[in-house]
C-alpha cells in the first residue's frame, strides 16, 4: 500500500517528460524497480553513493568525489537539458542524508527536491521556531526551500525492517528569497553559532561564534536588532536571523 502511495505522489508521465524529473537512485534501490514498472520514459541518473560512510571519515580522494557532487549536478543539468529546471527525487542512504540534501539544495538547479528520509530528519527539516526539532539544518533547508512532509513510510515496508519510521518530504525550492541579507556567509555563521549553545542565551552563542564581538558586543548586536537580551537562538525565525546577521555586518563596516 505504501509503495502505491509513493507511486501516487509521482507526477504523471507527461509531466515527467516536460519537466525532466530525475530519480537519484542509490545502490540496490528497491524504488528503482517500482520506477521501471511505472514508466520507461522517466529519465534517471544513478549515483552509487551507498559506499560512503560519513563525510568526515572519508579518505581525501573519496571526500573530493563527494564534494564534486555539487558541480556534477549543475553540469549535468546545463549540458543535457539547457534551460530546463528539473526536479529531483531520491531515496537517500540515511547515514549520509545531510550532505547529499545539502548538495541538492546548494546546487540551485532543481524546482523541487523530494526525498525519503528518517522521520525524525523530516520533522527537523519542517520544524517551526521554538520547537524541539528546530535546528541549524532546519534554517538551512528552509532558507533554500519550503518543506512539506507528504506521508510516513512504516518500518514494515523495508526488508530487513529498520528500527525507525521513514517519511517522504518535498522541498519546493524558493524562486525568490524574501530577505535582504547583507552577507550570506555571516548569516549562516550566525545561525550555526546560535545553535551551538542550545538552551542558552543567544549572546553566549554569538560571543563564541564571533570572538571579535565578545559578550558585550554580542549583547549590543541583539539589542540593536530589536530583541530581548535573554532571547535564545532556537526561537528565531529566518527573518530574525537576518536582522542579527545584518547588524553584525553593520558593526564591521563602521
Amino acid at each position: 500500500a505504501e509503495a502505491l502511495k509513493i507511486a501516487g505522489e509521482m507526477p504523471d508521465i507527461e509531466t515527467c517528460v516536460q519537466r525532466n524529473i530525475y530519480w537519484v537512485l542509490t545502490g540496490e534501490d528497491r524504488l528503482s524497480h517500482l520506477r521501471e514498472r511505472i514508466s520507461d520514459d522517466l529519465r534517471a541518473l544513478t549515483w552509487d553513493i551507498w559506499a560512503y560512510e560519513t563525510h568526515a571519515e572519508l579518505p581525501p580522494e573519496e571526500k573530493r568525489e563527494l564534494e564534486e557532487l555539487y558541480q556534477t549536478i549543475d553540469r549535468m543539468v546545463k549540458e543535457k537539458f539547457p534551460g530546463m529546471r528539473p526536479m529531483a527525487c531520491a531515496n537517500l542512504p540515511y547515514y549520509i542524508t545531510s550532505p547529499i540534501l545539502t548538495a541538492l539544495l546548494e546546487a540551485e538547479c532543481f524546482d523541487s527536491v523530494t526525498v525519503m528520509v528518517q522521520k525524525e530528519v523530516a520533522l527537523r527539516i519542517a520544524a517551526k521556531p521554538g520547537t524541539a526539532d528546530y535546528s541549524a539544518f532546519t534554517v538551512f533547508c528552509q532558507f533554500y526551500a519550503q518543506p512539506e512532509i507528504l506521508f510516513d513510510v512504516p518500518a514494515h515496508c523495508f526488508l530487513p525492517q529498520p528500527k525507525v519510521t521513514s517519511a517522504v518530504i518535498q522541498l519546493k525550492v524558493r524562486e525568490n528569497r524574501p530577505w535582504d541579507i547583507a552577507d550570506p556567509d555571516i548569516f549562516f555563521r550566525c545561525v550555526k553559532a546560535s545553535f551551538a549553545m542550545r538552551r542558552k542565551k543567544l549572546s553566549n552563542g554569538l560571543a563564541s561564534g564571533f570572538p571579535e564581538l565578545g559578550k558585550t558586543g554580542a549583547a549590543e548586536v541583539i539589542e540593536a536588532a530589536g530583541f530581548d537580551a535573554n532571547v535564545r537562538g532556537e526561537t528565531l525565525s529566518i527573518p530574525d536571523f537576518v536582522k542579527i546577521a545584518n547588524e553584525i555586518v553593520r558593526r564591521r563596516e563602521r
